[in-house]
């Protein structure tokens, strides 16, 4: 207990692998109206995990993730009252406050998930290509994402299907946000962020398929 207390991303990881799993478990209970409001501290707890595993933070990392999130909050304010670039869809009440029918939180899940993408490349090679990688990593997020976010009462699309724009969408905001996190920070040196990709990829991959 007392090398646990001591490693800060055993200790980080740990405590997101509870929370996360506890979401779950509650998710599939009748306890599921109650936990899915929850979502917007889940997120705010990651987030904070994430900045208090970040080695030697500065005031750069932190214009970069505020324009990521302004930049994900505004082309989803975009996306709900004009059915551009995404698609047509509306967001529900469990992700809390809304702005211009958009939940506030959305924004710092972009920020969230650029960030734990970018940390995902096993090396550091031309930017474009990272950028590309970490798109791509974004995309098949949101494939795990969609159904479950549909189930859990997060967002709902107008047509049957979740249209392909929408996934079209993602990779190339996703490309663009890259290739600023890339020219900007670089690979995060923060262990945590990639555990916390798949600790969520996995999270909505149970919720799909149970």
């Amino acid at each position: 207990m007392k090398e646990l207390l001591k490693n800060k991303t055993k200790l980080s990881l740990t405590l997101l692998i509870i929370v996360y799993a506890v979401g779950a478990i509650g998710l599939l209970t009748p306890l599921k109206n109650f936990v899915a409001p929850l979502t917007p501290l889940t997120l705010l707890l990651s987030f904070g995990v994430l900045l208090y595993n970040h080695h030697q933070p500065n005031a750069k990392l932190w214009w970069v993730l505020s324009g990521v999130f302004l930049a994900g909050f505004g082309v989803e304010v975009l996306g709900v009252n004009t059915g551009f670039p995404f698609g047509v869809y509306s967001y529900g009440e469990n992700l809390g406050p809304k702005i211009w029918g958009t939940p506030l939180i959305i924004g710092l899940n972009w920020a969230l998930l650029i960030y734990c993408t970018a940390g995902l490349m096993v090396v550091q090679i031309n930017p474009f290509i990272q950028a590309l990688v970490g798109a791509a990593f974004m995309v098949l997020f949101d494939l795990a994402l969609e159904p479950a976010a549909i189930e859990l009462g997060f967002w709902s699309w107008q047509t049957a299907n979740i249209p392909f724009s929408n996934y079209l969408a993602w990779f190339v905001i996703a490309y663009v946000m890259h290739i600023v996190f890339w020219r900007f920070i670089g690979k995060p040196q923060n262990k945590t962020g990639k555990w916390l990709y798949f600790i969520q990829l996995i999270f909505f991959s149970i919720i799909n398929f149970t």
